[in-house]
């Protein structure tokens, strides 16, 4: 059967994680997804993947708690966006090299696929394995040792566009921005979204991206420039 990993990349995505399995089926599970239930009678990650979301971000929470004592409510959650979003878990992913390891359709003689998606679910279930696996205080060890440099770098809390437009909307007493969904190109694996954003007598734009996500933020980030000058 094609794709099954070996105990060598086991070993050597171990050490990207700085952990050693005590059940390796937990790690095997986590780097299997979705796409290879269509073909075979596996279990994957999905599950894991759910638990993994909420690890990191509760790890991710309690450090910029810990990290940033005088900042309100509002500018820790600014932070936090960032810090856990689909975006911030790719750039992380790739460079562990991730989507070596990961094991999706079993067809002989198919090139596998790795989309940005598949990398952002992968590392949240390897996070939910290596906390069954062993405990909250070596996951989030684990975790910060790999977001420090992103922590570090936000200098203040990032402003995601979508936020200002809304924010823009409750200071003018406008109607709230609307997004919606124009269409979608390309294949599944790299598709292109359109999305238009309308504040109802005020403005309408579009914007493109890779994700439904990516196209709204480009639209409000458009937007701004029109809005606020």
């Amino acid at each position: 059967m094609a794709n099954i990993i070996s105990e060598n990349n086991l070993s050597i995505i171990s050490e990207e994680f700085n952990y050693k399995f005590k059940n390796l089926d937990l790690l095997k599970l986590a780097l299997t997804h979705s796409t290879k239930l269509k073909l075979d009678n596996f279990s994957t990650n999905e599950r894991l993947e759910f638990l993994g979301d909420r690890v990191l971000g509760l790890v991710i929470a309690n450090e910029i708690y810990n990290r940033f004592p005088l900042e309100s409510e509002g500018e820790l959650a600014k932070r936090f966006s960032e810090l856990v979003s689909k975006k911030t878990l790719i750039k992380v992913a790739k460079k562990i090299h991730l989507e070596k390891f990961i094991i999706t359709k079993s067809l002989q003689n198919k090139k596998k696929t790795i989309t940005d998606s598949i990398l952002a679910d992968t590392l949240e279930a390897i996070f939910a394995a290596i906390f069954i696996d062993s405990n909250f205080l070596i996951t989030q060890k684990i975790i910060i040792e790999l977001w420090n440099l992103e922590i570090i770098k936000q200098k203040i809390p990032p402003m995601n566009p979508k936020s200002v437009i809304q924010e823009w909307c409750l200071k003018n007493k406008g109607p709230f921005p609307k997004y919606n969904l124009l269409k979608k190109k390309g294949p599944d694996h790299q598709p292109l979204f359109t999305v238009s954003l309308t504040i109802k007598n005020i403005l309408s734009t579009n914007g493109k991206g890779k994700s439904i996500q990516e196209a709204e933020f480009m639209a409000a980030k458009k937007a701004i420039k029109s809005l606020i000058k």
